[in-house]
């Protein structure tokens, strides 16, 4: 534990109460210094998210992935899938996108996963696919037909 969060940690426990010994209660509110030093809420889905800025959008990849697994025919490994997404993006790509994230895996490649996860929740791709095969259902496939003709 560094000095720092021990030092704030004896700050708050001078306030607590000492005749409730497992209790969080306190005597009297906290000094503002104490508090400017404590954790952050959790950040709420939807907000920005550090690294964010300069990268590609996840839903830059939508497209690229349901047509890469048409051209798959309709399912393929991970690394088939985004060698082909890879190909019909290496122009948008930042130089933000070729960083690596803490995992060691490449930005542009975890922000894609991250859209194939939408895109399973949102039904265009298959829920079921065995683990490391990404699977286009129907409902993508129309909807990638409608956005093509959007398109055209």
């Amino acid at each position: 534990m560094s000095a720092r969060v021990q030092s704030a940690l004896a700050d708050v426990s001078e306030h607590l109460d000492p005749d409730l010994p497992e209790t969080t209660t306190l005597r009297e509110p906290a000094p503002a210094d104490v508090l400017a030093n404590a954790t952050p809420p959790p950040r709420q889905r939807g907000t920005r998210r550090r690294g964010t800025q300069g990268r590609t959008r996840e839903s830059a990849y939508r497209v690229p992935i349901l047509r890469s697994l048409v051209a798959l025919g309709g399912r393929g490994t991970v690394q088939a899938v985004l060698d082909r997404v890879y190909e019909q993006m290496e122009d948008m790509l930042t130089e933000h996108d070729h960083q690596e994230v803490r995992s060691g895996e490449l930005r542009w490649r975890n922000t894609a996963c991250w859209e194939r996860k939408r895109l399973v929740e949102e039904g265009l791709l298959r829920r079921d696919s065995p683990h490391g095969i990404w699977a286009i259902s129907d409902q993508g496939r129309v909807w990638l037909a409608r956005q093509n003709e959007a398109m055209q």
